[in-house]
């Protein structure tokens, strides 16, 4: 399995992915750490606005591009042939993908709160407790499965539609439309805003009964990903696919 996900960790290396995971990092902390009315800064709004951009614009898009192109491009490259001539079976391959998307999406979040934490020491006075320290480390880890829960639907569109280019639609209208639909009844039905409305619960910022946003999310986990599998399985793939 270790020599599946680092084949896979090395295809990343040959692609864009790589830098445009540290760019999306970037973008979080530099929209974390802006101010409009260049007012005082406290460590408290910083770090909530982190989290709240990661959820609400940056990792829904970013995510599902993540994993659209790490199911989809040796669809896209007609490579698809040989790599289920590999001497691992199609399960084994499919799971090394899924660990590859965790570690992507665990590298991004806690990469951006590096960064949020590196730029803010230049624009915020007070001093950061390890409390605080504290309890955004773990929101950040809790951020991570979160949306890690929801890339089994776009990794079944991936395998279905054999391209990413659906993925990268799909986690567009999302990043536009969970936050507003975490302030409706239905947002805790709806999986992208899942991870904001958990947030916005974990920080008090809200109060929400997230029993059924858990629910949802191990839905959206546990039946897309069943399907994943199935569909992987059974593929029928033919020369020059």
């Amino acid at each position: 399995m270790l020599s599946i996900i680092q084949t896979e960790l090395l295809k990343l290396k040959r692609s864009w992915i790589a830098l445009l995971f540290i760019m999306g990092s970037l973008a979080n902390a530099i929209f974390s750490i802006a101010s409009p009315n260049n007012n005082d800064l406290l460590w408290s709004d910083v770090l909530v606005k982190s989290s709240t951009y990661i959820n609400l614009m940056i990792g829904a898009p970013l995510f599902a591009l993540f994993a659209g192109f790490i199911i989809a491009q040796e669809y896209q490259q007609n490579t698809i042939n040989q790599l289920f001539t590999y001497p691992r079976s199609r399960q084994q391959i499919l799971i090394a993908k899924f660990i590859v998307i965790f570690l992507l999406i665990f590298a991004t979040i806690f990469l951006s709160f590096l960064f949020t934490l590196l730029f803010g020491m230049f624009r915020v006075d007070q001093t950061l407790s390890f409390s605080l320290l504290g309890e955004f480390l773990v929101l950040n880890l809790v951020i991570v499965f979160l949306h890690f829960s929801i890339t089994p639907i776009i990794v079944m569109l991936s395998i279905l539609f054999k391209n990413y280019i659906v993925s990268i639609g799909i986690g567009i209208i999302a990043g536009f439309s969970c936050g507003l639909l975490a302030t409706t009844p239905l947002g805790i039905y709806y999986p992208w805003s899942g991870p904001v409305l958990v947030t916005y619960d974990f920080l008090e910022l809200m109060n929400v009964d997230v029993s059924p946003v858990y629910l949802t999310l191990a839905v959206c986990l546990v039946v897309p990903l069943s399907v994943c599998f199935s569909l992987y399985k059974r593929a029928d793939i033919h020369s020059g696919a």
